[in-house]
């Protein structure tokens, strides 16, 4: 700095001479252009105390800043959505009235960066019912998470990996409590699980065990693992579980389920998802194994801005005989109507049918409303 200044002050006193000179009108022509060379050195060296970075020191100070520990802040996410519903349901006993919650539940979610591309989760979700007592029924999700260059581990209760890659796409009905919740026998959320996360676009590896201290062998309770496919429109994915069956302390067998999904999104108007489980049900105190399935068909089509035509068709069957009171297989369809007049809210009316094997049938008509909230902040 004080070598620009020592500069800049010879500039001018060279200058101040010149006019000087020029003034007394007895300078010569060389005298004129030796003042002019050394005024063109002079602002040459000046123009070299200025000049920017070179590409090399460019990087070097790049690689210190990526160096340096990461801001110590946390970035906050809070949720909630609420459904209750209002609607009429017939079977073979006759009509009855009802107010019901469609899977209403409140959430937040902790994120700490702590270094580079290393970070701290925390994720906490409560479902609750909005009918009856308006009680928090259980914990969906409890878990701590860190995520690194080399995948995400996470402990706590935490959804199924079958669960992560259709929920998102499928998950546009009403569930809960209506005619065609989803199927007795699918695994949503699993207690007491250890997992890892690795994603290399545009594939997603999930693992996960169970280990409750339950059993006789004092090991993993269950095994999931899963991959994904995800590119442009389309997604796809297919899992594994395996788990031990108890009756309270007693061993009774093994269950055992594949389950593939398929969404694709046809135009920016209609998109459809396919849910197929395969569970092979192993019972050392029945004669025979059991195979049952679930096929579930989703497709969402755009009416205008705001409404949309929602269809379902399912199939579920958990391979009893026809005449067994435990036999609980049915197909079912439902038609949604629905309206979003702003991001947050949704009102819809359906139509639902659930035609049982074994069990009287169901035939319902619901109105809905769903009000969405979710809030970012920054915490430093």
């Amino acid at each position: 700095m004080g070598s620009c200044i020592h500069v800049k002050v010879l500039l001018l006193l060279t200058l101040s001479n010149f006019k000087a000179i020029a003034n007394e009108q007895s300078v010569s022509w060389a005298e004129i252009q030796a003042l002019q060379n050394k005024i063109t050195q002079l602002k040459q060296h000046l123009n070299m105390q200025h000049k920017s970075p070179t590409t090399v020191q460019t990087a070097i100070l790049e690689k210190q800043r990526s160096q340096q520990p990461t801001q110590d802040h946390t970035i906050l996410f809070s949720y909630a959505t609420i459904r209750p519903t209002f609607g009429v349901q017939n079977k073979h006993a006759g009509s009855h009235w009802y107010v019901r919650d469609s899977l209403s539940y409140v959430g937040f979610k902790a994120i700490h960066p702590f270094a580079k591309k290393w970070s701290a989760q925390l994720h906490g979700e409560w479902r609750f019912d909005t009918a009856n007592n308006n009680s928090i029924v259980s914990a969906r999700r409890a878990y701590t998470a860190i995520t690194s260059p080399f995948g995400r581990v996470a402990i706590g209760k935490q959804r199924s990996i079958a669960y992560q890659f259709i929920a998102d796409y499928i998950e546009m009905f009403n569930y809960s409590s209506n005619p065609l919740t989803y199927p007795p026998d699918t695994d949503f959320f699993i207690d007491n699980l250890l997992t890892y996360r690795y994603q290399q676009e545009p594939f997603t590896l999930i693992a996960g065990a169970k280990f409750n201290g339950a059993g006789n062998d004092n090991q993993s309770d269950l095994v999931n693992i899963g991959v994904s496919y995800d590119n442009n429109d389309l997604h796809t994915g297919i899992s594994f579980l395996s788990k031990e069956h108890y009756s309270k302390a007693q061993w009774l067998g093994q269950d055992n389920v594949w389950v593939g999904t398929f969404v694709y999104k046809f135009n920016p108007r209609l998109y459809g998802a396919l849910f197929y489980q395969a569970k092979h049900y192993q019972r050392y105190l029945e004669t025979t194994d059991r195979n049952g399935f679930t096929l579930d068909l989703s497709l969402s089509y755009q009416l205008a801005k705001q409404y949309k035509l929602k269809t379902r068709a399912i199939a579920f069957d958990n391979d009893f005989p026809y005449s067994d009171i435990r036999n609980q297989a049915y197909t079912g369809y439902a038609l949604t109507l629905e309206w979003q007049p702003s991001p947050p809210l949704r009102v819809h009316i359906e139509y639902l049918n659930k035609d049982f094997d074994n069990q009287p049938d169901i035939n319902a008509l619901a109105v809905g409303l769903r009000y969405d909230f979710r809030h970012r902040l920054e915490v430093k």
